[in-house]
């Protein structure tokens, strides 16, 4: 669920909804209010509107629960929860797969 905001910089232009590799989805006009999409968790999204630089994200990069759950694996800090393993191991019950899989089965944003 993408929110645009009523007084987006990016109303009035261009989003286009691609593959990880550029191949477009679908496109729409930014208009405020709320897009509803499906797509694929690598998807990107690309913003355009003239007099503004083109703007590309990833979706699964810009969701707030899948950056925590990487996070949680990059920090270390699932080193607290399992306090007596040794440099290198890393148990696969602290990837949380499932917590993963639905936190990339959803995606909320908002264009300022």
């Amino acid at each position: 669920m993408l929110h645009v905001p009523s007084g987006s910089r990016w109303t009035g232009g261009s989003i286009e909804f691609q593959q990880t590799d550029g191949r477009p989805i679908a496109s729409r006009k930014v208009v405020s209010g709320t897009m509803r999409i499906d797509l694929p968790a690598n998807a990107r999204i690309l913003l355009r509107k003239l007099g503004h630089e083109d703007w590309m994200f990833y979706i699964a990069m810009e969701n707030a629960r899948v950056e925590n759950l990487i996070s949680y694996l990059v920090s270390g800090e699932f080193r607290k929860d399992y306090p007596s393993l040794r440099p290198g191991q890393v148990p696969p019950a602290a990837f949380h797969l499932p917590d993963l899989r639905k936190a990339l089965s959803t995606f909320e944003y908002s264009l300022e």
